[in-house]
């Protein structure tokens, strides 16, 4: 239980540190105000969609569409044939399928 609180607060200050800036900006990523969140579960990304963020604590973030940032921790981050602005991973490998087209930031 410990670990899982350690995980949240540290994508907690990720999302403080990162994502809040960067919807700041004027990345060359549309905003749609979209954020999708998972503790201890994976989330996938069709593609043709768009986020702002994907946030994925202990699960695997599988984007096949564009996201302006990901944040993996304790999890994975795969890109396949997906447009990402900027990637975050925190102890979560980052793995990446056939095509990705990504401007780390």
């Amino acid at each position: 239980m410990r670990h899982l609180v350690r995980a949240v607060l540290a994508a907690a200050v990720v999302l403080l540190l990162v994502v809040v800036p960067a919807t700041a900006a004027d990345p060359s990523l549309p905003h749609s105000g979209r954020v999708l969140v998972s503790t201890g579960g994976d989330v996938v990304l069709p593609a043709g969609e768009q986020a702002d963020a994907v946030i994925v604590v202990n699960g695997t973030a599988t984007i096949h569409g564009r996201v302006n940032t990901v944040v993996a921790v304790d999890g994975a981050a795969v890109l396949t044939d997906a447009t990402v602005e900027t990637v975050v991973a925190i102890r979560s490998p980052l793995a990446s399928g056939r095509g990705p087209r990504c401007s780390v930031t």
